[in-house]
């Protein structure tokens, strides 16, 4: 159990490659996988391009493909726009892309190994386009994928290719709707490190889906548009027969009209007959010039196939040949009838004539009416049209309703001027996560609040002595909140502002270093409750729960030790077939939750008295607010509430709520949510689901930040004491840390969440979890493995420590972990194995270091960036706890002295 801290050549620490991409989150940290992710994507888009021009060559052999010759340059064009506004957003991560890129466009490189970015010289010469220019590039391009797809669908002669590549443009037009949608969300932020990595993300899905469209229409240019052609000649083919048949029957007619015409004497009767054969002599003329109409219209290169034609021009053209020409065969027949009968024949003569017309129309009709039986109602080739059919409405119903919306912004002009002569944005690199603070998109269903607005006085002289701040990095050890802010169109008296509450006892965390022991000192045998489902030890260390369930009968025991003795405090039965899920400790530790599916256990041990709260619908989390309040999440919402009462009800609009903790100093909500439809309605229809890291102020009453991820991300654990949270994954199989930075805006101290790099280990397992931070100073993450090893790194520099694989967790594997906070230099956790009954104590040392070494050193990953984010932090904290000159006692950001200022 040695400390893994990979090093370059200088001495720094240095990430290491994943061998399993399942293994860990740690994508697009910093530079990482920047340039490489792009080249991939633009290498792709550049595949799809290059496939969209074949199928523009391969369809000038078919005829009406005007339409569809448009449509594939439109698309065509969106993706090189596509490319350059993802080439424009990664070199805001990457600066270095931009030379590299610019010196790819300029040498003409025949490598097919080589690195190719595909973006023209034009863009070099051009200013940039703006980064909110994204989501309107979004929607052109699903714009052009949705025109390409009714093109297309124009040809009826289409095969199992044109199936699924209809299917593809489909799905991904959804796709690009939504993630158009739900970047809009961000206007304004778009130029800030958190957003661009979270829409660099995109470029994997697209890649991936550009890709398979490539396929499709390599597949289709080769299969389809040869079927297709096929098609067309048959068709003319058609025409071509009917041409013939009606060229010559008008030759028969005409004879025929000569002899009925030449005859002396002209009865009534005789002249029917004659009237019958101009007019089948007419309709035959007709089907040949409307044979060759069809045929021009059809082989012709210009117009196209389109739905938005007359009903009646598509019927004609399709079907008028064939309509005439039977018309003229039934006149002609029923005047050669007339004639017979009019004529000086033979008695038998007539009688013989409409007995072989009946025959001849009889086999006719019949025919006629099997047809129409196998078109209309045949439920065979119904099942097959509805199939067809299903392959453009089943799952993409409603995707020509969509309404395209644009958005130019001119924000940054002057940033995209300097980057178009080739220079670096101004700022240093302290200023990379510098963004506005998004609020609203939430709504609340609560009592309303008052608005207040603070001194206009105070607020100029506060902006004037912080002006140089720029952003305040990351705190060691408390939360801030977010001050009230004020509506400027609300014309109210000045009334006093509510004080912040920000910790100023900031003080450094020693570098703790685990010895941890390869057997428990204590194993308990718990197989009389059931298998083990979760362990928890209170905050305070005293208390251990344990949750056991016995799953074939639904029954379910949860039983208290206390730790210094191990001896059982009380157990109880949980009433009803339920299984239990989660321990969450109240504060005090006086108190238990129960998780179950659609309910939870409220266990007061100080009283003895077990609580059950029934809810209808799946709870989602339940966390304590306080010692006699609770947060539950359900579907889309967050309900505040105790054993009696419903308190509040906080509603996220289009989401659905994962999970949900609270930052007890400043009444924040953090919550973990699912994207299910952006505010425009659109719904991903293969693509991942955005997912939210929402921080809500309840006093407030609105979201004060939030920011995306991609990732499938389910729980989350703030940090007792500290602005680090922890965030797991779907089955615990990869985390991520994020801290809240401090910043100011106008007269308030904001927060916004800053993602932690983390250094995966050398031989990184399949991380399945559980997931959690220890340590007695909350300075390691632990990660249980598959084969019953735990990962652990150090919090603060994101480095591995070590990894714990005694003997035994690894025949049992790893289930539950709970550590134990202790403010000696002992290390106690708890674990249990996957379905085992056995509990196991562990008991080792976490001295603290008298000198931090270099390797483990954790400002090191960070470099003079996290110490000059604690200065900065330092001189909030004296900011806000100046006395005002309307109040010597209170402590809050309204009122500074300049020296403070200055010092900053």
């Amino acid at each position: 159990m040695t400390e893994q801290q990979p090093t370059s050549a200088g001495g720094l620490p240095t990430a290491v490659a994943l061998e399993s991409p399942r293994s860990f989150d740690y994508s697009y940290t910093h530079d990482d996988g920047i340039k490489e992710s792009f080249v991939r994507f633009s290498g792709k888009t550049n595949d799809l391009d290059k496939q969209l021009g074949k199928f523009a060559n391969d369809c000038l052999k078919l005829g009406r493909v005007a339409g569809l010759l448009l449509a594939i340059k439109s698309a065509r064009e969106m993706l090189r726009r596509t490319r350059e506004a993802f080439f424009r957003n990664a070199i805001a991560l990457h600066s270095e892309l931009f030379e590299l890129a610019r010196k790819d466009c300029t040498t003409k490189s025949r490598d097919l190994n080589a690195e190719h970015y595909f973006i023209p010289p034009q863009y070099f010469r051009d200013p940039p386009p703006p980064f909110d220019v994204l989501p309107t590039v979004l929607e052109e391009l699903a714009q052009s994928f949705s025109l390409l797809h009714v093109r297309i669908d124009e040809f009826r002669e289409f095969t199992d290719e044109g199936l699924l590549l209809k299917s593809l443009l489909l799905t991904l037009e959804r796709d690009l709707m939504y993630r158009a949608s739900c970047v809009r969300v961000y206007s304004g932020r778009l130029n800030t490190p958190p957003i661009q990595r979270y829409v660099h993300q995109f470029t994997d899905e697209l890649e991936t889906d550009f890709e398979k469209m490539a396929t499709a229409f390599e597949e289709f240019t080769a299969v389809g548009v040869s079927a297709i052609s096929h098609e067309q000649q048959r068709s003319s083919q058609n025409l071509t027969n009917i041409l013939t048949v009606a060229t010559f029957f008008s030759g028969v007619t005409a004879a025929t009209l000569s002899m009925s015409v030449g005859t002396h004497s002209q009865n009534g009767t005789l002249r029917v007959a004659s009237m019958l054969w101009f007019t089948s002599l007419v309709f035959s003329v007709g089907a040949a010039l409307n044979s060759l109409l069809a045929m021009a219209w059809k082989e012709t290169r210009s117009g196209s196939r389109g739905g938005k034609l007359p009903l009646w021009v598509t019927m004609w053209i399709d079907g008028s040949q064939l309509l005439f020409l039977g018309i003229s065969i039934v006149t002609f027949s029923a005047g050669l009838v007339v004639y017979a009968y009019s004529s000086d024949q033979a008695s038998y003569t007539p009688h013989v004539t409409v007995a072989a017309t009946v025959v001849t129309f009889c086999g006719l009709i019949a025919i006629l009416i099997w047809m129409i039986y196998e078109i209309c109602v045949s439920p065979v080739l119904r099942q097959q049209a509805d199939v067809i059919k299903s392959s453009g409405e089943s799952v993409h119903s409603d995707v020509s309703k969509i309404s395209f919306l644009s958005a130019n912004g001119i924000s940054g002009a002057l940033s995209n001027a300097l980057f178009s002569l080739g220079l670096p944005k101004h700022g240093n690199a302290n200023e990379d996560d510098i963004e506005k603070v998004e609020e609203g998109g939430v709504t609340v269903e609560e009592l309303p609040k008052q608005e207040e607005s603070p001194p206009g006085r105070l607020k100029a002289k506060l902006q004037e002595n912080v002006k140089n701040i720029s952003i305040l990095g990351t705190a060691m050890s408390a939360f801030i909140s977010a001050g009230h802010q004020y509506k400027h169109n609300l014309k109210a008296p000045t009334s006093p502002k509510n004080r912040l509450r920000i910790d100023t006892n900031i003080s450094s965390i020693p570098v703790t270093q685990l010895n941890l022991p390869l057997q428990p000192v204590m194993t308990i045998e718990l197989a009389r409750y059931g298998t083990i489902h979760d362990i928890a030890y209170s905050e305070d260390g005293k208390q251990l729960a344990v949750t056991c369930a016995k799953e074939m009968t639904g029954q379910s025991w949860t039983v208290v030790y206390d730790t210094e003795s191990m001896e059982t405090v009380a157990d109880t039965w949980h009433e009803g077939r339920v299984v239990s899920e989660r321990l969450v400790w109240s504060p005090s530790g006086t108190k238990l939750i129960v998780k179950f599916e659609h309910r939870f256990d409220v266990w007061d041990l100080v009283a003895k008295d077990l609580r059950v709260v029934e809810r209808h619908h799946h709870i989602k989390d339940v966390k304590w607010c306080g010692d006699d309040a609770f947060l539950v999440a359900e579907h889309s919402c967050v309900f505040k509430m105790n054993l009696t009462r419903l308190m509040a009800a906080y509603r996220f609009e289009h989401m659905h709520v994962r999970s949900v903790s609270l930052e007890r100093k400043n009444n924040y909500l953090i919550v973990i949510t699912r994207v299910s439809k952006s505010p425009e309605e659109f719904e991903p229809a293969s693509g991942r689901s955005e997912k939210r890291i929402v921080i809500y102020d309840m006093d407030k009453q609105e979201a004060v930040y939030q920011v995306p991820v991609l990732e499938d991300i389910r729980n989350i654990h703030p940090i007792t004491g500290e602005l680090d949270i922890l965030v797991t994954h779907k089955d615990q199989k990869a985390f991520q840390m994020w801290s809240l930075d401090a910043g100011v805006k106008g007269a308030e101290i904001t927060t916004r969440l800053k993602k932690r790099n983390i250094t995966p280990h050398v031989n990184p397992g399949d991380y399945v979890g559980p997931t959690s931070v220890g340590g007695n100073y909350n300075q390691f993450i632990f990660s249980a493995t598959s084969t019953g090893a735990i990962d652990i790194w150090r919090r603060e520099s994101g480095t591995p420590h070590q990894r714990f694989e005694p003997q035994i967790l690894q025949d049992e594997g790893v289930r539950c972990f709970s550590w134990r906070r202790s403010s000696g230099s002992t290390a106690i956790f708890a674990t249990a194995g996957i379905d085992s009954h056995l509990l196991h104590i562990w008991s080792g040392e976490e001295p603290v270091l008298a000198r931090t070494p270099v390797a483990l050193d954790p400002v090191r990953s960070f470099g003079s960036k996290t110490a000059t984010n604690r200065t900065r932090w330092l001189h909030a904290a004296q900011l806000a706890t100046e006395p005002s000159s309307d109040s010597s006692s209170s402590r809050g950001v309204d009122g500074n002295s300049a020296e403070g200022a200055s010092g900053t």
